[in-house]
């Protein structure tokens, strides 16, 4: 399956690279923490695709500036105008964590793991964690700094087969390339 982001800074280019995106995507990704003043029904729309809306903050490699409450609420939007998946950081607060859980009715959430700068030795624990929340995918993604590393997450992939989830997961880095 191919996923292809949209990281435009405005309206008029995020619809320019989804027209170009739809012929090769089976998946459209709109990064509107990228975008000023995303128009988020325009841009599912515009998709005809399956589409996941992710609204990262700049500490899990984002670019989202407003509050938290803020952030949350865009993506609420986004279930409301009928996106097929949200993605969202499992740092985020509970509080608010449940809210996206509340209103997502036929929108899957994704809950999102990110580590820029290593593969944790305790990924086991995070797939744990992040499971007993019970998103429909779960998506942890860590830095090779030895190629070893994706062994550990090749590792996590097979068990998430046998459990029966839905787990994305790879690593990032010139190690992380295989």
């Amino acid at each position: 399956m191919i996923c292809i982001p949209i990281i435009a800074p405005t309206l008029k280019q995020a619809l320019a690279d989804i027209d170009r995106a739809r012929e090769l995507a089976d998946l459209i990704e709109l990064r509107i923490d990228l975008m000023d003043n995303p128009d988020i029904a325009t841009l599912l729309k515009a998709a005809g695709k399956p589409c996941i809306v992710t609204n990262r903050t700049k500490l899990e490699g984002g670019q989202f500036k407003g509050s938290e409450e803020q952030r949350i609420h865009l993506l609420r939007q986004a279930i409301d105008a009928g996106a097929d998946y949200v993605d969202i950081e499992a740092s985020t607060s509970k509080n608010l964590l449940q809210s996206i859980f509340a209103a997502k009715g036929q929108t899957q959430v994704i809950l999102s793991y990110h580590d820029f700068t290593r593969t944790p030795d305790r990924l086991g624990e995070i797939y744990e964690m992040m499971r007993e929340v019970s998103p429909d995918i779960i998506k942890i993604i860590s830095y090779a700094t030895d190629i070893n590393d994706n062994l550990a997450v090749f590792e996590l992939l097979k068990r998430a087969g046998k459990e029966g989830k839905k787990l994305i997961s790879f690593c990032m880095g010139e190690n992380g390339e295989i």
